[in-house]
């Protein structure tokens, strides 16, 4: 699916990047770095970004549509950002269940084989 008007020289070096990604990545799952967690999570992942800042007297949630990080799209506007208590911990329950990944060696054999690599 997907592939059906892709060049097959494209198609293999896909599969050659993606090989070596996720290598790297399953290296690093196995023993990361001091202060660097990487977990596969079995589940489907949120749809909608949102982020949260803790601060002494309460948490802000900030709810978008558009990705939060490096490449963020702050010009488009943010979705929400509240510090309602109910909001925040629903939201923060529901990132407790996602973190909820297999770690380690297994998350390390996990995505070895979704990469399809041996190991």
């Amino acid at each position: 699916m997907g592939r059906a008007s892709v060049h097959p020289g494209l198609v293999q070096l896909d599969d050659v990047v993606r090989h070596q990604r996720g290598g790297h990545i399953a290296a690093l799952a196995e023993a990361p770095p001091r202060g660097l967690q990487i977990g596969a999570l079995l589940q489907p992942i949120p749809i909608t970004g949102f982020s949260m800042a803790r601060g002494r007297l309460e948490t802000a949630l900030a709810i978008s549509p558009f990705r939060f990080g490096s490449q963020s799209n702050f010009a488009a506007g943010i979705a929400m950002v509240t510090t309602a208590p109910d909001a925040v911990r629903l939201h923060d329950e529901m990132a407790e269940r996602l973190w909820e990944a297999v770690k380690g060696e297994t998350a390390g054999r996990l995505l070895r084989r979704a990469v399809g690599q041996a190991g």
